[in-house]
């Protein structure tokens, strides 16, 4: 029988039990909170370019270089660059050559890849024509890219401005108070001009100044807020009007700004001035999904008699910028209103299988190998059967070794490194080497565009005697990848006789252009971001809240369990004789981000009686059981019986016979014991545990993984 879990997202707690969440959002995120703390605010008349006088009226944020540009017309034309992350003045924009209408310029808006769009207000575009400009980044000169009427008609134009961005086009759109149409201008990114203009009417015509415009991601509708009109999407196509916010939410209907958002998939809204709850000005946060007002702030009391300003999300920082025409400028922290993104893609469990009946009454060192898929992610590393290793044998420049960290496939094991999910990458480069010279070795580089299905597009091979594109000496060794859009990158290393392994150390992802979307090193644990994996076992009635066992894996997909091991959690857990109707399942985790494999499987265990001293005279034989877990990071538990009293050492080695650490050494009276052991100061690897009691002598191999 395979039991479907309720549940899929946990919060982390400690390495021996999770606790699941009870809701999807933290629980800092309650209805109407207020936000009165601001990480930086610039109040109005605290500089010469910002004041109480309605003349600075846009800004954006540039997320190619993570500054705001606001719009100031306060002692002349200023547009200032500020840092969005502590509100530093950096310079201003280059205006030179800008000119006519009202306000020379006014709104302004920014292309992901950091192009400048600004727009002036003319009150009559007969008399005097719309004017839109750009700037290639934040240092260029202004480029007139459209000058005239937009329906050749009077209308006033300047009121509202955007960029959207949809199917890789770039439309500029521009509106104005009593204007019953909407410019749209499509932009030509090589040319850097207007190609072509078109005039949308909206259906209700009355629907006309559109003060505040937000475009939505793959989408060819926008948010708008008017004046008397609730918050509303409206085609880009049709100007046809889609969902519309209902009455509960904007009782006052004055809002104005809009920002809109998908912040891991909850859509949020932020308008301005939105006297929703709190008088003066004040922005808002709705949660689109339920009408619900989740937050304020009020930025300041100054009358805003043209409504000007308002708020900008900044989901991947976990911010929101509002600039409040003549009160303030602020930036405030909302990560408790965005969900965690869940990036770990789903995975099943492999071994053993459902229903899987299992003796403890099997010697101690009978091993059961627990397997699960390796889950793919679209933020972080995986692995299958892979270590990661810092040591001496890493990549130190140059081809030579060097002190640091590397990844490493498992000795005589096919192995997966699985890179986080990557935009349009164009070719990889690592550096690679084989120790031991290995002589049968394939490593293969994969892309996907959905993580199920794989293209191999190179292969490395080590020729005879260790020589080839990868050998004992660090070598540089690149393929090409050549794909559009989101992709999956692993690479995997096959090899029935490999004598040594495959190490890769310094990956460089670069995209068309010869940008870096990914350059790891592997030198800092606290930097690499990997997916790892915590083993759980409960009753078959239980709801893993929390589960009776929980063992933290690390990073790689499988445990091998003893008997012995499994036998002493159990008496552990003081789980009486007989049969127990257990159920076992694994967990994902990255970050605050924990997900459960796509199955809870059951295992019944058939726990023996006792084997205290009651069974029997003398029941124990000496016998030395596998750690637990194994693989493990950093701690693990040894097991050991010895069948008369007597002195004991019990002692790790290192492969070529190092001593690393002394466990025991000591008389033991006739029984079973178990230590623990750290290895937190040691390097991944494989190590040697004997255990020495009189003429007596056993050893066992065991397996670091960090």
């Amino acid at each position: 029988m395979s039991l479907q879990p309720t549940f899929t997202r946990w919060l982390k707690g400690t390495a021996a039990a999770l606790l699941m969440a009870a809701v999807a959002l933290p629980t800092g995120a309650q209805a109407q909170d207020v936000l009165d703390n601001p990480v930086w605010s610039i109040p109005a008349d605290s500089k010469n370019w910002f004041a109480n006088d309605n003349n600075t009226r846009g800004f954006a944020f540039n997320e190619a270089t993570g500054n705001l540009i606001v719009f100031s017309r306060t002692g002349g034309l200023k547009p200032v660059i500020l840092d969005a992350a502590t509100g530093d003045s950096l310079g201003v924009l280059d205006v030179t050559g800008i000119g006519g209408g009202t306000f020379p310029a006014s709104l302004i808006d920014v292309s992901p890849d950091g192009r400048i769009f600004a727009a002036n207000l003319t009150l009559n575009a007969v008399d005097s024509p719309y004017r839109i400009y750009s700037w290639a980044n934040e240092s260029a000169a202004p480029k007139l890219i459209y000058a005239g009427n937009v329906n050749e008609t009077g209308f006033r134009f300047g009121d509202s401005f955007m960029a959207d961005f949809t199917d890789g086009n770039t439309y500029l759109l521009g509106g104005g108070s009593g204007n019953p149409n909407l410019g749209v201008f499509t932009y030509d990114a090589a040319l850097d001009t207007i190609s072509a203009v078109r005039v949308l009417a909206f259906d209700p015509l009355e629907l006309r100044a559109v003060r505040g415009m937000s475009s939505i991601a793959g989408q060819d509708s926008i948010w708008v807020n008017e004046f008397e009109f609730n918050l509303r999407k409206v085609s880009l196509t049709t100007g046809e009007t889609g969902t519309i916010v209902p009455e509960g939410v904007f009782p006052t209907k004055e809002a104005l700004w809009v920002d809109y958002a998908n912040a891991n998939g909850r859509e949020l809204a932020g308008v301005f001035p939105s006297n929703l709850t709190a008088s003066g000005q004040s922005a808002s946060i709705i949660d689109l999904a339920t009408g619900e007002e989740i937050a304020y702030t009020v930025a300041g009391a100054n009358s805003n008699a043209n409504g000007t300003g308002g708020p900008i999300f900044d989901i991947p920082n976990g911010m929101m910028y509002l600039m409040a025409s003549n009160n303030a400028i602020s930036a405030y922290d909302i990560s408790a209103y965005i969900p965690v993104e869940e990036t770990i893609q789903a995975f099943n469990l492999l071994s053993p299988a459902d229903g899987t009946e299992l003796s403890l009454s099997l010697p101690a060192e009978t091993e059961i190998t627990v397997e699960w898929e390796a889950a793919a992610s679209t933020a972080a590393w995986s692995r299958e059967n892979a270590s990661f290793v810092f040591d001496s044998f890493a990549h130190g420049g140059d081809g030579a070794n060097g002190t640091g960290g590397y990844v490493g496939s498992n000795l005589g094991q096919a192995s997966v490194i699985a890179l986080p999910l990557l935009d349009s990458p164009a070719s990889i480069s690592m550096w690679a080497a084989t120790y031991s010279n290995a002589t049968v070795l394939s490593v293969d580089v994969d892309k996907s565009s959905d993580g199920e299905t794989w293209e191999t597009v190179a292969t490395l091979e080590a020729l005879s005697g260790g020589s080839g594109d990868i050998n004992l000496d660090w070598k540089q060794v690149s393929a090409d990848l050549n794909a559009t859009g989101e992709t999956y990158v692993r690479i995997v290393v096959y090899g029935d006789n490999i004598q040594g392994a495959a190490y890769f150390d310094d990956v460089r992802v670069e995209d068309a252009s010869g940008n870096a979307l990914l350059d790891e090193g592997f030198n800092e644990w606290e930097s690499f971001q990997e997916v790892t994996y915590t083993w759980h076992l409960d009753a078959v009635t239980g709801s893993f809240d929390p589960p009776a066992l929980s063992i933290p894996v690390g990073g790689t997909n499988s445990v091998i369990l003893t008997v012995g091991a499994i036998l002493a959690e159990v008496e552990e857990l003081e789980i009486p004789a007989g049969l127990f109707n257990g159920a076992w399942t694994v967990t994902a985790e990255f970050g605050e981000e924990v997900r459960f494999a796509e199955q809870v499987w059951t295992i019944d265990l058939d726990v023996p009686q006792s084997t205290s001293l009651e069974l029997g005279e003398n029941p124990f034989e000496f016998a030395l059981e596998q750690n637990f877990p194994n693989p493990f990071n950093p701690t693990t538990s040894i097991s050991y019986s010895i069948a008369e009293s007597g002195m004991v050492e019990l002692a790790v080695y290192t492969v070529t016979g190092q001593r690393v650490a002394t466990l025991v050494s000591q008389t033991m009276p006739a029984g079973r014991h178990t230590v623990n052991f750290d290895a937190s100061s040691l390097s991944s690897g494989v190590y040697i545990y004997r255990i020495t009691n009189g003429d007596m002598t056993a050893s066992q191999k065991m397996m670091l993984v960090k």
